[in-house]
């Protein structure tokens, strides 16, 4: 019986997650055809990852192409990071959010192949550029930090924003920075004190309104869609 109420559970799970992304991929479907661009912007660890390959599954599933783009991609380097000086402290500095701007300016235009940075959190170094290639009419979904800064923006044509209570957010930093990077838990919990929350919150109270669906993320399994803050 246990086994039966489990798979029940799971099954409800599902279908109100594949209700949301149904929803968002009939609002992208809406838009084409052209290249599309949607954008995923939240908190350290919210879920943005995670959420844009459920989505990028679900556009397939409606025979859509689609290509995920990491800003994490756009990291700088750490060494050069630690001579950003007193703006070490502003996150957004950590990103080469002209460079993505750029990217995203070429797929508009219509360009089929773009050159993008690759970086390596285990390293912490640049690993080059890397030829991406973008089907025609394709959907591209960027997910990363900071997606709702205006040179990101102004080409995103689905602007999506996660919310995530900051507790759950933390826990689930301490553990990727771990199994990712080896960062301990001390040093995850400084950065998210010292650089990486000022900033969001900073990022979030200047952009939020921009964001055409807002969806609470706390809980993985079953995303809530929020009231669009544009309303």
């Amino acid at each position: 019986m246990r086994r039966i109420a489990v798979r029940g559970a799971r099954a409800v799970v599902a279908r109100h997650r594949k209700t949301l992304e149904s929803k968002i991929a009939g609002i992208i479907l809406a838009k084409r055809p052209r290249p599309v661009v949607v954008t995923i912007d939240g908190g350290v660890s919210s879920g943005k990852t995670d959420f844009a390959k459920r989505l990028a599954r679900e556009l397939g599933r409606n025979s859509m192409k689609c290509v995920v783009i990491g800003v994490d991609d756009y990291v700088i380097p750490r060494a050069a990071r630690k001579k950003l000086g007193a703006g070490y402290f502003d996150f957004r500095n950590w990103f080469r959010l002209d460079v993505l701007s750029k990217n995203l300016g070429q797929i508009r235009s219509g360009k089929t192949m773009v050159e993008k940075p690759s970086y390596s959190h285990k390293t912490g170094t640049d690993k080059g550029f890397r030829r991406l290639r973008i089907p025609v009419n394709a959907v591209v979904i960027v997910s990363g930090i900071f997606t709702l800064d205006e040179r990101v923006r102004k080409f995103s044509d689905l602007k999506i924003l996660l919310d995530a209570a900051p507790e759950e957010r933390e826990k689930r930093a301490i553990r990727r920075d771990l199994e990712r990077s080896g960062i301990p838990e001390k040093e995850t919990l400084r950065r998210l004190a010292e650089v990486f929350e000022p900033t969001y919150r900073r990022h979030i109270k200047e952009n939020a309104g921009f964001a055409d669906l807002v969806i609470d993320n706390t809980d993985f399994t079953t995303p809530l869609l929020k009231r669009n803050l544009k309303n």
